[in-house]
């Protein structure tokens, strides 16, 4: 009887653990026992990573939702095997909702909501991979089911099919390179796909981790792994909140524009000053406070180069390097709020850092002199404002037309 029970303890043992050892392929496992994701993988083994048609390249796969629904069952996988832990829906629609000013609703029927950081007005929901290419729109997905955002991906690129699709991986290599006169890459041949898929995989993790489970080493990964979501979540959605992400965008931004011909480091100020889809003015509050607490005695980069900016919102893109002209995106009372903050910001950190190292504080003349001096008009427009609710700007700028009004009369 002793021998008896102590067969059913082995067995039942060996039953848990077997368990636990499968638990973390338990939902692939799942899904490839419904043929989903082989049967697309199937579809884009067929098509390869790429195709050309007389040595052009040539669309031979065209994405839909389904793609994107099946990578990210592979990508929740994935998030949930590595720490991601999924905020409740409340918790998710209102995280949205601050970083990328997007409501939620989770009782409609769609599953996926894109977010266009090429053009963030535009939510019509299309499908497109983010392989740098210029000419299509870098896209962002919400898996509004399941609380995490992602990419599409092909599945060669988030998951090793030859390992757990041997049968795909056969008729990969079945496959001719080329028919009815169109090449095709077949992805088994493309370079370094193992590690690529471990980067694809790592990018949407962390990014999830930063944005919803609040974690510091994720800030610190993709400050070293992803820095172009990041500089694109601050550019196109104002997320300014990590003073780390500000030093490293705004430090990275800089030393790109510093290197041009012409030096374009005024550029600096496109950072800072969004319209949004309501063609309202948004100002980086946070970075411009970074900007504060790092400007020292020695080092003004970044004021001096906002000034910059300021003077092209009221001057025009004389050097035609802007996309579009500050001095036309802005209306005359955008421009005098966008002179009031940097103005004051000027008086203020040069009257404290000047006297003590007037070689880097070398401005001849301060922001508000020049601008005032040269369009008299704007001063109107700051007044009638209450002066934006600046302290103490009033003063300052009254100091300043004393200036002028004394300069004239000589």
């Amino acid at each position: 009887m002793k021998k008896f029970k102590l067969i059913i303890g082995f067995l039942f043992f060996s039953i848990i653990a077997c368990k636990e050892e499968n638990g973390k392929n338990s939902k692939i496992e799942d899904m490839k026992t419904n043929n989903q994701i082989e049967e697309l993988l199937n579809k884009q083994l067929k098509a390869g990573y790429t195709a050309e048609k007389s040595e052009t390249d040539y669309k031979n796969y065209t994405f839909q939702e389904t793609d994107l629904n099946i990578s990210n069952e592979i990508i929740k996988d994935y998030l949930t095997r590595n720490g991601y832990i999924p905020a409740e829906n409340n918790v998710f629609a209102e995280k949205i909702k601050n970083v990328f000013n997007i409501t939620l609703d989770h009782n409609s029927d769609k599953t996926n909501v894109i977010l266009n950081f090429s053009n963030p007005c535009n939510r019509d929901l299309n499908f497109n991979k983010n392989e740098g290419d210029e000419l299509n729109d870098y896209c962002i997905y919400i898996s509004k089911n399941q609380n995490f955002i992602s990419e599409l991906f092909s599945i060669p690129e988030i998951l090793d099919y030859q390992k757990i699709y041997p049968e795909s991986a056969k008729l990969e290599v079945s496959l001719a390179n080329e028919s009815n006169g169109i090449k095709i890459y077949k992805w088994s041949e493309k370079k370094d796909l193992t590690n690529l898929r471990e980067l694809n995989l790592k990018k949407i993790l962390y990014r999830n981790k930063f944005l919803f489970n609040a974690s510091d080493e994720a800030v610190n990964w993709l400050i070293e792994n992803d820095v172009n979501f990041l500089k694109k979540l601050l550019l196109t959605y104002g997320f300014d909140k990590n003073d780390k992400i500000n030093q490293k965008i705004l430090s990275q931004t800089f030393d790109e524009l510093v290197n041009l011909t012409p030096n374009q480091t005024d550029k600096i100020g496109e950072l800072f000053f969004k319209k949004d889809c309501d063609a309202k003015l948004q100002i980086r509050k946070n970075l411009l406070n970074y900007v504060e607490k790092t400007t020292s005695k020695g080092d003004n980069r970044f004021l001096y180069s906002l000034i910059d900016y300021v003077n092209i919102v009221f001057d025009g893109d004389l050097n035609n390097v802007y996309n579009n002209d500050p001095s036309k995106e802005f209306n005359e009372e955008e421009k005098a709020l966008i002179l009031s903050t940097i103005g004051e910001m000027d008086i203020r950190l040069t009257s404290k850092y000047k006297s003590l190292n007037p070689d880097v504080w070398n401005n001849e003349g301060s922001l508000f002199y020049n601008i005032i001096n040269s369009n008299p008009k704007i001063l109107k427009i700051i007044e009638a404002n209450n002066f934006f609710g600046i302290p103490n700007l009033k003063e300052k700028i009254g100091a300043i037309t004393n200036e002028i009004e004394a300069t004239s009369d000589r």
